[in-house]
């Protein structure tokens, strides 16, 4: 880091406010027993962070930017060219320390992680790869989704599940395989774990594809040279879409004709017992964009021909990102962004804290049920747990 840059940023941390004085979830969030012992966590992980360094932990200056999960550095954003945005960007993805997870504690029938893999296009700006979800899976057929899906073993971490799975999804190389040159992948961090409906417990875990061998000095374009060369085995499209801008309300500049008020919809309703802001956004798409099977069954393949079918038409112009899968992509643009979305949001991150509290109840058991599916009332008694 440079001087200049450590001046700045120690002048930026002096005026950040309290992380939790500056909310735009509604006050019924704030009531709620689970979030305040999610919020409580977060307080003392600040203050360890300043004991361990030495620090007075009852000044509030003594705080480092990466003591703050989000808020407060919008102004070091908006200094500087693009490059240096998305550069701090993946050092406060690298730099990100999560609560204490759930997902080691659920057995593995209710093990669940998704990769969010990012990579950096020719003009430098960071973008996500994301998939259709074939019509021939038991669960959210048709959606779109991050690579990912169920734990293989006990022993398997998160990272691995969400490796193994977008090798067998979408044909990236896992952990045991090599990438062609220059490309490599980089582990960054893991965000707290999500609750699907379903009752499997989601771990997000965050990469980032590297296109530069520092050791030969080759460098690639991977919208170029692998993400075509991606094999949609299990869905139905593998598309990519601009990282910052899951947390705007409108499309990126460079869509021409487009409706750039297309891109993001949004609205409150109930889950988990309080008030919960479901995010849509709608990423516009090409022929050039998206990546169909190269070999498929029959019903993956009719899946893909009708997306094929629809974007010749005009039906289908962009692919809508909602759920469980927005939500994560607009947590982690926060952090790695270090600035609130310019739309409405819940202030936590992830379900560990109702995890917990569904698992004093006895629910997470082993044995998975096809029926197994969060009840109203039953998320009711979880709250009440905490």
């Amino acid at each position: 880091m440079s001087c200049r840059y450590k001046t700045k940023l120690r002048a930026v941390i002096a005026q950040i406010p309290a992380y939790y004085a500056k909310t735009t979830t509604p006050p019924i969030d704030r009531d709620n027993p689970w979030l305040q012992h999610q919020q409580q966590h977060w307080q003392e992980t600040c203050v360890t962070a300043r004991t361990r360094k030495g620090e007075d932990a009852s000044s509030e200056s003594g705080f480092t930017a990466l003591d703050y999960p989000i808020n407060g550095q919008r102004e070091i954003n908006n200094d500087g060219d693009d490059d240096d945005v998305e550069d701090r960007a993946i050092d406060r993805l690298r730099d990100y320390r999560p609560p204490p997870t759930n997902y080691e504690l659920v057995p593995l029938s209710r093990r669940a992680a998704v990769l969010v893999l990012l990579y950096a296009d020719a003009k430098g700006d960071l973008r996500v790869v994301l998939t259709i979800r074939a019509k021939t899976l038991s669960s959210y057929a048709g959606h779109a989704a991050l690579p990912g899906g169920r734990a293989d073993t006990l022993e398997e971490t998160a990272f691995q599940t969400a490796r193994r799975e977008a090798r067998e999804e979408i044909g990236l190389p896992d952990l045991n395989q090599s990438f062609p040159r220059p490309f490599s992948v980089e582990h960054l961090c893991e965000f707290p774990a999500n609750l699907a409906r379903t009752e499997v417990v989601v771990r997000p875990c965050v990469a980032l594809l590297h296109s530069y061998d520092e050791e030969t000095g080759e460098n690639a374009d991977p919208e170029v040279s692998l993400i075509p060369r991606l094999d949609a085995r299990e869905v139905a499209a593998v598309f990519t879409a601009p990282f910052h801008n899951f947390l705007r309300m409108r499309d990126a500049d460079d869509w021409g004709t487009e409706d750039p008020t297309e891109w993001y919809k949004g609205s409150w309703t109930g889950w988990h017992q309080s008030n919960w802001r479901m995010h849509q956004f709608f990423v516009p798409i090409n022929s050039r964009s998206v990546v169909k099977p190269r070999s498929s069954s029959r019903m993956q393949k009719r899946a893909a021909d009708e997306l094929e079918e629809k974007a010749k038409s005009g039906e289908v112009t962009r692919y809508r990102v909602f759920g469980m899968t927005a939500r994560i992509l607009v947590d982690v643009a926060r952090v790695a962004y270090g600035e609130d979305p310019e739309f409405e949001h819940n202030s936590h991150f992830g379900d560990e804290a109702m995890i917990a509290n569904l698992r004093k109840m006895g629910r997470l058991s082993a044995v998975r049920k096809a029926t197994d599916e969060l009840t109203p009332e039953t998320m009711q008694k979880a709250a009440k747990l905490s």
